[in-house]
């Protein structure tokens, strides 16, 4: 099912990205724990299990392209992925809204051979100082209004060095909302909209946050009018995708 077009007023946008960005304030810590818990060892379950080979295949492709790269992280959270550029990039710029999960964030990245830079701002009004030959961002994707896709591929084109590339990591539509059904514990979370969702945290606050599930036909004809080619992992149960400009494209966004 392709996702519902954008149909939220700009305020409302600007509403449920604000509240987005105060729940992964909120929730740094138990969101991280959560994570950690998940892609390491929590679980015996097939989702779970499952859960755990796609994180390795997406450190993976992280630290492959990585290798010896100047890399721009979008909504870097608190680490996850960070942690394994940091060991394999040659600097590493990491965006996020959040300063306590910065704070994570850098702490794991303290004593690892790539120079970390991090930058508090929303991707949506940051402006790159510079062009990076990687850009990177998981499980970030999701939380993109649809009416701001465009231009936030616009922003990533403008961050992007000639002829780099972009690795994104993400759940796919159907196996997104399967994982939520069968591991509920985890970011227990309700569909309120086709484009939102409430996220309830272990002491009961509530959250609105974005939340569009792509499946992979969708996103790549998306991104193929907006002139990039993507290549998607056939093997995942996740979005695991590198995406590069298409050379001489008609279709491509300035």
């Amino acid at each position: 099912m392709d996702p519902v077009p954008p149909h939220m007023a700009d305020a409302d946008i600007e509403a449920a990205l604000a509240e987005q960005i105060n729940y992964y304030r909120v929730a740094a810590d138990e969101y991280d724990a959560a994570n950690r818990a998940l892609a390491h060892n929590a679980g015996s379950s097939k989702v779970a299990a499952t859960y755990r080979r796609d994180f390795q295949s997406a450190v993976a492709a992280v630290r492959k392209l990585s290798e010896g790269r100047d890399v721009l992280e979008i909504a870097g959270g608190t680490g996850m992925y960070t942690e394994h550029i940091a060991q394999c990039a040659r600097t590493v710029t990491v965006i996020d809204t959040s300063p306590e999960s910065l704070a994570l964030n850098s702490a794991r990245t303290a004593t690892a051979p790539a120079e970390a830079h991090y930058v508090l701002d929303s991707i949506f009004s940051w402006c790159p100082p510079r062009r990076y030959e990687v850009v990177i961002f998981a499980f970030w994707l999701c939380h993109v209004p649809l009416q701001r896709f465009d231009a936030f591929w616009a922003k990533v084109q403008q961050a992007l060095a000639s002829g780099g590339e972009v690795l994104m990591i993400d759940a796919e539509a159907e196996n997104g909302e399967q994982c939520r059904h069968d591991l509920p514990e985890l970011f227990p979370e309700s569909r309120t909209t086709p484009e939102l969702a409430l996220r309830t945290l272990r002491d009961g606050r509530q959250f609105q946050i974005v939340r569009v599930l792509w499946e992979r036909n969708t996103l790549t004809d998306r991104l193929t009018a907006l002139g990039w080619e993507i290549s998607l992992d056939p093997d995942s149960s996740w979005l695991i995708g590198c995406a590069r400009r298409r050379s001489h494209s008609t279709g491509s966004r300035s």
